[in-house]
């Protein structure tokens, strides 16, 4: 059985009006994509359909609690992941070269969501691990020694030779 038929929504004989869909990603649903995503974060999907007879729209909204190293200091991050994202399902054929619409053919019986679900959490994820200002908070989740020794580390050295080189011109 193909785990992504859950990610299917039937759109004959759905009426217009709000429908919601829940799922909790799985480590099957990540294993069928080529980029993958640790399915330890328990990324909870709300998919909302407002379905309208030639022009519907789809709201997805993310959410997880996504557990990686620092960028910084190496220490375990808990990063809450939120985000909601909008689509237009339009009635129509080939592809649309808009992003945010999402063209499908008349007679389709259902839609598959999956790699639409998979996209929109890539999109989710921070591309930098780590939270500003994480030393105000209580309790600090940054190592404060690593953070010490980066600090240290990036002052210049101050070299008595270039100050003389300065002077020459």
């Amino acid at each position: 059985m193909d785990p992504l038929k859950q990610f299917s929504i039937p759109l004959r004989g759905l009426k217009d009006g709000p429908h919601e869909y829940h799922f909790e990603l799985d480590r099957a649903f990540f294993d069928h994509f080529e980029f993958k995503i640790d399915p330890s974060a328990g990324f909870q999907i709300k998919l909302t359909l407002d379905k309208r007879q030639d022009l519907s729209q789809l709201t997805v909204e993310v959410k997880a609690l996504y557990q990686v190293p620092c960028d910084r200091c190496l220490a375990d991050l808990k990063i809450p992941i939120s985000e909601q994202f909008n689509l237009i399902l339009k009635n129509g054929e080939g592809e649309s070269d808009d992003p945010d619409l999402l063209l499908v053919p008349a007679e389709a019986k259902e839609i598959n969501l999956a790699s639409t679900i998979f996209d929109f959490v890539s999109l989710s994820i921070p591309l930098s691990n780590r939270i500003d200002g994480c030393e105000e908070l209580e309790p600090a989740p940054c190592d404060p020694e690593v953070l010490n020794k980066i600090q240290f580390a990036s002052e210049p050295e101050v070299n008595p030779v270039w100050d003389e080189l300065k002077k020459l011109k």
